[in-house]
């Protein structure tokens, strides 16, 4: 599923990738949002 998204779309799909990361960061260390 997630191939097909990058194939279709790689800039939304990177997009994402980086929106999920990121969220994945806050939940683990919320300090590292808080600049």
């Amino acid at each position: 599923m997630e191939f097909e998204l990058r194939a279709v779309s790689p800039a939304q799909s990177t997009k994402d990738a980086v929106e999920k990361r990121a969220s994945f960061l806050e939940k683990r260390d919320p300090t590292l949002t808080q600049r």
